[in-house]
């Protein structure tokens, strides 16, 4: 199974859900809260077996089955692959400054009145430099010094 999350509330509906678990908690005569808090490892290691043993989508049918809240954690490539993703603009083409095509992540979040765009590619490194020390002040003089210097690039 791919990587996944789980919070002290998942933990509580494993436990209502898994007969060993729950005849463990019983038998400790704890609350359910001071159950998780001293045996969070263990819980989280008996969860982890159950779920090297099956796939994704067995794993998210058999929780949504219990109601125990469950979701796929994504990959950077199961990101890319998903429709919906691409549906909300959350992959977009961009051309490079060297030519390329190359997809990069959206722009997140996505507000209605300031949606946000992205307007060029990403800078190679120094390509903003001289730029930016001239809104600082400096003048071209002192800008070629610092390169003279390999201060800056």
């Amino acid at each position: 199974m791919k990587p996944s999350s789980i919070n002290d509330s998942d933990r509580s509906q494993w436990i209502d859900n898994d007969e060993g678990l729950y005849s463990w908690w019983r038998r400790s005569r704890q609350s359910k809260r001071a159950f998780i808090r001293e045996n969070k490892a263990e819980i989280d290691a008996a969860i982890g077996v159950w779920t090297q043993t099956r796939s994704i989508d067995e794993v998210l049918a058999t929780l949504g089955a219990a109601r125990v809240p469950a979701g796929r954690v994504y990959t950077a490539k199961d990101i890319c692959e998903d429709p919906h993703y691409r549906a909300r603009d959350m992959i977009l083409p961009q051309h490079t400054r060297d030519g390329d095509d190359i997809e990069v992540p959206g722009i997140v979040p996505k507000l209605s009145a300031t949606p946000g765009t992205v307007r060029s590619s990403a800078p190679h490194l120094g390509d903003d430099t001289d730029s930016v020390l001239l809104q600082m002040g400096l003048s071209q003089a002192n800008i070629k010094t610092l390169r003279e210097k390999g201060i800056v690039a």
